[in-house]
């Protein structure tokens, strides 16, 4: 009974995902997904819209070619083990923002580059030639 209970949890922990956003000072999203890939055809749901030029695909020491459609990768993989996916996220401007959309609901880990800013300001600061943050002015 115990050795069955150790498999079961051996396999789900191959099974499991995990998702990085790193934007870096400039703005720059990447997305790096570390996922487990079985040998022949892959499915994986991306998260976020890709570049597609920029996505890369690394299981062990070898590099695989993806096919992207529709925000899925179809990958096949020589070998099972343990794939990294990484590539530059699809940023869109909709009205004068800048948009990220996470299109799943996979738990996602937002890491910003210390030198990145987050501002906000109400439509009332458009007028203004600055934004006074309590002392300080941002022009």
């Amino acid at each position: 009974m115990f050795r069955l209970l150790l498999l079961m949890l051996l396999v789900v922990l191959q099974i499991v995902s995990g998702v990085e956003i790193h934007i870096d000072e400039y703005g720059v999203a990447t997305v790096k997904i570390v996922t487990a890939f079985n040998e022949g055809l892959n499915v994986v749901d991306l998260p976020v819209d890709p570049i597609v030029e920029t996505i890369e695909i690394a299981l062990g020491n070898r590099t695989l070619v993806p096919i992207y459609e529709e925000g899925k990768l179809y990958v096949i993989s020589p070998e099972a083990g343990t794939a990294t996916i990484t590539y530059l996220a699809n940023i869109s401007a909709e009205g004068g923002v800048l948009v990220l959309r996470v299109n799943s609901n996979t738990t996602v880990k937002l890491v910003l580059s210390p030198a990145a800013c987050l501002l906000y300001t109400s439509d009332a600061a458009d007028e203004l030639d600055g934004v006074d943050l309590g002392g300080r002015r941002i022009i």
